[in-house]
């Protein structure tokens, strides 16, 4: 039997039912869709570090996968992990999770096994100062940026450029739309409380912007 591609993705992730079709039809190649919400009710998975033969068990609804079985990994999404009914909420439940993550991201980079977008890679250039500074490095022409959490310095650096700046999050905030705004005079009445979080600033580039996927 040949090994199959395991895919983490949702049970009904569009994106990863077609290329699974696609695999299927066009290469005869053989994909597991593995849905991780479903590893605290009907899932279960074992990692043995001093396993000679094969140290990753994971249980699915139909069948069994350990290393040998698996050809490569697609990390396309990953779907959290359910709460087993009567778990308890809060820091427990965010226990929990943190400890599935673990287990999980730690095994499978354990495995001599390929990883397509692979989650540690993702994480790091999902940084946003390793992005600039990556592009910079390419010889990318990137606006002049300070990403700070000390007032004084984006002070000084809104007067350096003319006070024609934007500003941003490093990070998307949970249940709201934190969209890039234009720098001014007023935001410096409230300029401290970037020592609770860290801002990026950046310079005004005249243009079209052209976002491509």
């Amino acid at each position: 039997m040949p090994q199959p591609i395991l895919i983490v993705a949702p049970a009904n992730d569009v994106h990863a039912l077609t290329v699974q079709r696609v695999l299927e039809k066009n290469f005869s190649a053989e994909s597991i869709i593995w849905d991780t919400a479903q590893l605290s009710e009907n899932e279960r998975i074992a990692f043995y570090p001093r396993a000679t033969d094969d140290p990753f068990h994971l249980k699915l609804d139909q069948c069994l996968l350990g290393r040998a079985g698996i050809h490569s990994i697609w990390w396309r999404r990953p779907n959290g992990f359910a709460t087993t009914r009567g778990a308890t909420a809060g820091a427990v439940s965010n226990f929990n999770r943190n400890e599935y993550s673990a287990l999980l991201h730690g095994a499978l980079s354990a495995l001599d096994v390929p990883i397509l977008n692979d989650p540690y890679v993702e994480s790091r250039a999902g940084r946003k100062p390793f992005q600039l500074s990556v592009a910079n490095s390419l010889g990318l022409n990137i606006p002049e940026t300070v990403i700070s959490n000390d007032s004084q310095a984006i002070q000084t650096f809104w007067e350096r450029r003319g006070r024609n700046c934007v500003y941003k999050t490093l990070t998307p905030m949970e249940g709201r739309l934190l969209e890039t705004r234009r720098l001014t005079a007023a935001d410096f009445d409230e300029i401290d409380k970037v020592r609770h979080a860290p801002i990026i600033v950046q310079e005004i580039v005249q243009g079209l912007d052209i976002r491509v996927n």
